[in-house]
């Protein structure tokens, strides 16, 4: 093997790292039990999975249960062996006062009763589409359009609604969000439902996409191996059409199915087309009557907290807010809403960038009025934990407070919510990660390790403890449990790699000045082992060009952004060397900071801004060669690639652009209206790329998968018809069987790209890469075969029947 197949080896293992556990025990996902202070969780043992309970008042832990006798009662159930040091378990629930573990194995539910060392089929363990009450007794999920409720004891069941259709459906997403693979049955998940307190109402949606365009998908090479092409059509709303998917917002009684609407106009999907239940805008009163939501328009500049009284309709609203370009209510638009409301003061807690910074305010729940600032000055609240009634606070995630520190750095505070007193919980200069259940990044996490996104959250039921994860990209993560002021009970886990390739290094953080000269830029560099000898390498640009996250990696292996964090790795193993930069134009910082790309969104993480990061990097280190640097991104970072590559030809010799969306009036009207503005005459024709196409100077390959729904390929064919019009010579790769994903061969094509036009060497030939990417693929969809055969062997609906989806993959 040449050294530069031995280099491709250990970019592949580089990409695998979770899935070979070259790095273990990154996380610790806390599930904790009842009401109490102590918590299990899964880790990574030498030699298997270990599920762990700890007692986080006492620090003391031990082995949640015999594994071994376990796996016998499992082996003896299904009649095959089961090894103890490598469970097949996943979902798994933990129940001390009925001595049981409940969890899914080989595609069905199981609960193993550790009195009896006994394992039970039970349908109801272990299903991924149930939404049980605040009690345990109940669940309701989707069947079809309609909602049904199951009597989790009784295994009784029986319909909800019953005139749910097509289009129009109970506790359903938009369709685009259910069928990110349209050629396969939907994921099931529980429905977007909210029960109130006391189990007796459920306030839920009814999804109208009647009105919405069909967008069609062309299978060419079905996956059920048949010849004739499949044609598939999903409903998809683009920027500028009359019909965006409607919520009809209701509330049900349980016990007799009586529903009443709301009397307020239907709300639109916005915010990613996330139902406002999924955004967490919708709370019940403690009164099991009240419930509020929140109406985002159209276009996203305003909001308005909308009082809905569930025994008669009758809606009132409280008070709203705007702002001239778009109006967050989280920290970026995949995080749920971070606002919470407190009828025993009669209070709301919002969250706002009206000071300039995201910060929270205390409003009355009657006149709207606002009280008082909860936090406030020049950093950022990214994140609400908690909000504790009874001891009048709340716990944050905080970012740019420390000026000593980087701004991006998470740190977990409490405030008064009478006295705005900020009490810094996490010491460490490092950034520190709290889990809140159904977290975007926690349910990236939860793919790999089976559990489940609903049951997890870093702070204890009575809020004296939680579990903090903490690393920066230099280092591994460490994880503690700590009490409710910030004093280390026990360190739980600290990360470990374990058979990393030799040619591993560090990334580290990076401070650069952006084209305009004055603002300062933080990003991440790799560099592989030939800089050591200071002679100039060829360098790889990864840009993330999407307007809604900050995507350079601060921490290491853990949270959304290790994919990212390992394709640096991966590159660097190959001989180059690798940075990525968070542009103006993107969140986390000021809101001028980030609606530098309002309007503009071929802005976003601003190209020029890597461009002066790189080349002052040049000025510091010899090793970076600036007549070879070349760009790749996927998705927004596609779009971003391709554009850098038109826009600055001068500069960029080599770009690798996946799975685009290059041209915003051909993806979601959610995305484009909010960051781009209405479509109004020609304010989205600079954002598209095909009027440059004749500026293309150096080597740009395309590559795009044929069945995604989001980033069409419509759009990309419309940017191949430019530059073939122009006369450009570019390269396209079809995956004919992918939707919005990468594989092996694809990232084996980049890798080769790269490595023939900007190293200016002969790549390997017949090598075949198997990426961490088409394991987890893998995993994801033997757990979704199982989930769908779980839910129809259950409930004796047909798997073609269309359920909720998982969701889509990150755009």
């Amino acid at each position: 093997m040449t050294s530069l197949e031995q280099n491709y080896r250990a970019a592949e293992a580089i990409t695998q790292w979770s899935e070979r556990k070259l790095v273990r025990n990154v996380d610790v996902l806390p599930n904790w039990l009842g009401r109490t202070d102590r918590f299990w969780y899964r880790r990574d043992g030498v030699d298997g999975p270990e599920w762990v309970i700890v007692d986080a008042k006492s620090g003391e832990r031990g082995p949640a249960f015999d594994h071994a006798t376990l796996a016998g009662a499992l082996a003896a159930a299904v009649g095959r062996p089961v090894p103890a040091t490598d469970l097949p378990i996943e979902r798994v629930r933990i129940d001390p006062d009925t001595a049981t573990v409940q969890f899914l194995a080989f595609g069905r539910g199981w609960c193993f009763d550790t009195r009896t060392a006994t394992c039970k089929d039970t349908p109801a363990s272990g299903r991924p589409d149930l939404l049980r009450s605040p009690d345990g007794t109940l669940a309701v999920y989707r069947r079809g359009f309609d909602l049904w409720v199951l009597d989790l004891a009784s295994g009784k069941e029986h319909a909800l609604t019953t005139d749910g259709a097509a289009s129009y459906a109970y506790g359903a997403p938009p369709e685009c969000r259910a069928r990110p693979r349209p050629h396969m049955p939907p994921s099931p998940i529980p429905p977007d439902a909210l029960w109130s307190p006391d189990g007796r109402r459920l306030v839920t949606i009814q999804t109208d996409e009647r009105q919405v365009k069909k967008l069609p998908i062309l299978e060419y090479v079905p996956v059920d191996g048949s010849l004739r092409p499949k044609a598939h059509e999903v409903r998809v709303a683009w920027p500028g059409d009359a019909a965006l998917p409607e919520y009809r917002i209701i509330s049900i009684e349980v016990a007799t199915g009586r529903q009443v609407a709301a009397r307020y106009p239907r709300i639109p999907a916005v915010r990613m087309n996330d139902t406002p239940i999924a955004a967490n805008l919708v709370w019940w009163s403690n009164d099991n009557v009240t419930c509020w939501f929140v109406d985002v328009e159209r276009g996203e500049k305003c909001a308005r907290l909308i009082e809905f009284d569930t025994d008669t309709g009758r809606c009132r609203e409280v008070f709203e807010e705007s702002a001239e370009t778009f109006l967050d209510l989280s920290y970026n638009v995949y995080a749920a809403g971070q606002l919470a409301v407190l009828p025993e003061r009669n209070e709301v807690l919002w969250y706002s960038e009206r000071s300039g910074y995201a910060h929270l305010y205390l409003h009355d729940l009657t006149t709207g009025a606002e009280k008082r600032a909860v936090t406030s000055g020049t950093w950022v609240v990214r994140d609400v934990l908690r909000v504790d009634a009874g001891r009048r606070e709340v716990w944050i995630v905080a970012t740019g407070r420390r000026t000593d520190r980087h701004p991006y750095f998470r740190e977990v505070c409490r405030v008064g919510l009478d006295t705005a007193e900020v009490i810094a919980l996490t010491p460490e200069d490092a950034d520190h990660g709290v889990w809140r259940s159904n977290d975007f990044g926690l349910m990236a996490v939860a793919v790999t390790t089976g559990d489940d996104p609903l049951t997890v959250t870093g702070l204890s039921p009575s809020g004296n403890f939680f579990v903090d994860t903490f690393s920066r990209v230099d280092c591994a993560p460490i994880s503690t449990i700590r009490d409710r002021d910030g004093g280390l009970v026990r360190e739980l886990e600290r990360a470990e790699l374990n058979g990393m390739p030799d040619r591993f290094r560090w990334p580290e953080i990076i401070r650069t000045t952006a084209a305009d000269g004055e603002t300062t830029i933080y990003g991440v560099m790799v560099r592989p082992p030939e800089a050591d000898a200071g002679r100039p390498l060829p360098v790889i640009n990864v840009i993330y060009g999407g307007p809604q996250i900050d995507a350079a990696p601060r921490t290491s292996f853990n949270g959304v952004s290790a994919s990212w964090l390992t394709e640096l790795l991966s590159y660097a193993q190959l001989g180059f060397v690798a940075v990525m930069f968070d542009g103006r134009g993107t969140p986390g910082r000021s809101k001028a900071f980030h609606d530098e790309s309002y309007g503009r969104v071929e802005t976003a993480s601003n190209v020029a801004d890597h461009i002066a990061g790189i080349r002052e990097l040049a000025t510091r280190h010899s090793f970076l060669d600036l007549e070879r640097v070349g760009i790749t991104g996927f998705s927004g970072g596609g779009y971003a690639t391709a554009g850098a590559m038109l826009r600055y030809p001068e500069f960029y010799k080599v770009g690798v652009a996946g799975s685009g969306n290059y041209d915003q009036r051909m993806f979601w009207a959610s995305w484009g209206e909010r960051f781009q503005g209405l479509l109004d005459g020609k304010n989205y024709d600079t954002q598209a790329h095909d009027h440059l196409a004749d500026r293309l100077d150096g080597k740009l390959m395309l590559i795009h998968g044929l069945l995604d729904v989001g980033c069409h390929p419509a759009a990309l064919f419309r940017l191949t018809e430019a530059l073939s019009r122009a006369n450009k010579d570019y390269d396209l790769l079809l995956a004919a069987q992918a939707a919005h994903q990468t594989t092996g061969y694809t990232t084996r094509r980049l890798w080769d790209y790269f490595v023939r036009h900007l190293a200016r060497v002969e790549p390997p030939r017949d090598l075949k890469i198997v990426t961490g990417a088409d394991l987890m693929y893998a995993r994801i969809m033997r757990r979704h075969t199982e989930s769908v055969a779980l839910v129809a062997m259950a409930t004796g609906i047909d798997a073609e029947t269309p359920v909720a989806s998982a969701g889509s993959e990150l755009i």
